[in-house]
């Protein structure tokens, strides 16, 4: 499987700015939710930039575009859709060719630490650069999305220099994994106020794992200006791949009782559905616990709490999962 390049380029550059020191940078423990939009998109006044090579981005309150090498027709194409981002395409041209994702979920707007997000069921529909001929590998293509690592405190080289929020975050690494070690996982380091700082490509191979196989870094000012991204080949999947809707009928509970507690619930479904994940966590903390059931599911609570329920449905045209809230409250 050839590596997937979704937050900047394979091709490292010699850097020749200073680099960043993470020795002495500061990391952020904190619980509540961090806004992502700031760090993501950056100020205008701080774009393009460069180091390995050029990079800037677009930004119009829901497309976000990052254009690279200085070159209008290599770029990926990210949209705010309510709280959450989407991958539509990625036409870096650097390895990956061109392809876009189905539904192609990406980071929600606030995330916790640690948390992560599963596209176990995404579609990648490749294409032809030259004439957005969709190209056979087109098929499942799974990853997981996280939140690794923040800091309050970090010093980020360059025209960046040293970064201090008092306690709060300034920078956040994030990370994308299609979870294969013959492909890398990456990672993104954006600074608050500043956008893309930072990409890694990672090994996941059992002889170098861990080790950064490539290394791109943005915090020299500067670049070409007002390129305007190509068109791209962007094209919807197949009409008959009807993607899945699911939600939890009303009936679900108890909603309340002693320890233990066996709830079950049946989720309602529309589209085509492969799978269906049910989910519940307690209140106040991040993972979930799932299973992998039927539309009907039987669940037993044996520790007191309040928890939220969910399920998630998947199929090939794509993915849909609850966001209302549902409780169960355990004595």
């Amino acid at each position: 499987m050839m590596v997937r390049l979704l937050l900047a380029s394979v091709l490292a550059l010699a850097f020749i700015g200073q680099s960043i020191d993470e020795s002495q940078a500061i990391p952020w423990t904190g619980k509540q939710p961090i806004d992502l939009l700031p760090f993501l998109v950056g100020d205008d006044a701080r774009w393009p930039r460069h180091g390995s090579h050029e990079m800037d981005r677009r930004w119009d309150g829901r497309h976000l575009w990052w254009i690279k090498f200085g070159d209008a027709d290599h770029w990926e194409h990210w949209e705010l859709v309510d709280d959450t981002f989407y991958l539509r395409e990625d036409r870096s041209q650097s390895g990956a060719g061109d392809y876009s994702f189905h539904p192609g979920r990406w980071f929600p707007r606030h995330m916790t630490l640690g948390q992560r997000i599963d596209a176990r069921d995404n579609i990648i529909q490749e294409y032809d650069p030259r004439t957005c001929a969709i190209k056979s590998s087109s098929g499942k293509f799974p990853y997981t999305l996280r939140l690794l690592h923040a800091w309050t405190h970090i010093s980020l080289g360059g025209d960046i220099g040293v970064l201090d929020g008092h306690g709060a975050p300034v920078a956040i690494l994030l990370e994308y994994d299609p979870g294969d070690d013959r492909d890398t996982r990456e990672t993104g380091l954006y600074a608050l106020g500043w956008g893309l700082v930072r990409w890694q490509a990672i090994s996941q191979q059992p002889a170098d794992h861990d080790a950064v196989l490539n290394e791109t870094t943005f915090n020299l000012l500067g670049g070409t200006t007002g390129l305007t991204p190509t068109h791209g080949c962007y094209q919807p999947l197949a009409p008959h791949h009807q993607p899945p809707t699911i939600t939890i009928r009303d009936d679900y509970g108890p909603r309340t009782g002693r320890a233990p507690l066996t709830w079950t619930a049946r989720a309602v479904t529309t589209g085509e559905v492969t799978r269906i994940i049910w989910r519940w966590r307690r209140q106040g903390t991040s993972e979930w616990t799932t299973k992998e059931d039927d539309a009907a599911t039987r669940v037993t609570l044996t520790e007191p709490g309040t928890y939220e329920i969910g399920v998630d449905a998947y199929g090939p045209g794509g993915s849909d999962g609850t966001a209302v809230q549902r409780l169960i409250v355990v004595r």
